[in-house]
């Protein structure tokens, strides 16, 4: 079965099924064969978020991996600007991890900005741009881009369905680092700016980070691994020249991450919930209210919109990548 069967295998609803004694098996031919791994190897926030805002997305980003071809302009601004980032404080470090060691700043910018030499050249601009903005700072990594999982027994000891204790959840934070003495989990987040100031956007201690599900998770999971963490950095990056930069420390809302493990753990159950639906040739549900959103349209909106199985099949097989 090649990928776009498959992909339609998702969308197409299931057949309907009689009833006796029971529910009767479904013909042979009624079930579809997908694969019952993305092979992934995270389980982070965006995974379990999106688990619960739109299954049909979750098969498609997580379950399938399929990807745009093209990505938005300023979805690849903001990966450039992450990977010279990356490579600018990996270099720091007297035990650098693995990815850093088997592929070079050039290589990895030439990989991920095949095709796109005016997006490369900003990417490069904004990073001398913070280079010299950030020159002297205190801020010292202590680790760059690395992953860490926790098991929701771990988080969430004595919860409910115990046979969910061992599944894991993971997050890969930009940095863990040490300023003035503490020890800070440091996000970065690349933003337009306002057009009208050509700085940031000012910030609010009420905007939207006031109360963020990967904050949670980040903190939750790296305390239980690497110990006292002071607390969450948003290290916020103008993408776009004139470049400003800005880092402001959140307060984290306490009862919030007090309930973040079991909310986790909730989230694990729905997201297993959809595997075993898939697994069992079902189409998982499409949240619609979910096409739109503070970043704009859904990767996969296109695809649910088509008005019919040929046009499906063309968007798929012209707009999207596996892997």
């Amino acid at each position: 079965m090649n990928m776009t069967e498959v992909v339609h295998a998702l969308l197409t609803p299931p057949p309907i099924r009689v009833r006796t004694l029971g529910r009767m098996p479904p013909a042979a031919a009624d079930l579809v064969q997908l694969p019952t791994s993305s092979g992934a190897s995270s389980r982070g926030s965006h995974q379990l978020a999106c688990a619960r805002e739109c299954p049909l997305r979750f098969a498609f980003r997580y379950h399938l991996r399929l990807r745009p071809r093209v990505e938005p302009p300023f979805r690849l601004a903001g990966t450039l600007a992450h990977t010279h980032l990356a490579y600018h404080y990996a270099e720091q470090l007297d035990d650098p991890s693995d990815w850093y060691l088997t592929q070079t700043l050039d290589e990895a910018l030439a990989q991920d900005g095949a095709g796109n030499p005016t997006a490369l050249r900003e990417a490069a601009e904004v990073a001398e741009a913070y280079k010299h903005r950030w020159a002297g700072e205190p801020l010292r990594p202590h680790s760059v881009e690395d992953e860490y999982r926790a098991t929701i027994g771990e988080l969430d000891p004595d919860g409910p369905d115990p046979e969910l204790d061992d599944e894991y959840i993971s997050c890969k934070t930009d940095l863990v680092a040490g300023i003035n003495g503490d020890d800070w989990v440091v996000d970065h987040k690349t933003q337009a700016g306002d057009h009208r100031t050509g700085r940031l956007r000012h910030w609010r201690d009420d905007g939207e980070f006031r109360i963020n599900w990967q904050v949670l998770v980040n903190l939750m999971i790296i305390r239980k691994r690497v110990g006292p963490i002071r607390g969450f950095v948003i290290n916020r990056v103008k993408r776009v020249a004139p470049f400003d930069f800005d880092r402001h420390p959140l307060p984290i809302p306490a009862l919030a991450y007090q309930h973040a493990p079991r909310a986790a753990r909730n989230y694990v159950r729905a997201e297993l919930a959809i595997k075993k639906q898939i697994a069992a040739g079902d189409k998982p549900e499409a949240v619609y209210s979910a096409c739109y959103g503070r970043y704009g349209h859904c990767d996969y909106v296109d695809v649910c919109a088509a008005s019919s199985r040929e046009e499906q099949t063309e968007i798929l097989e012209t707009q999207f990548l596996e892997g």
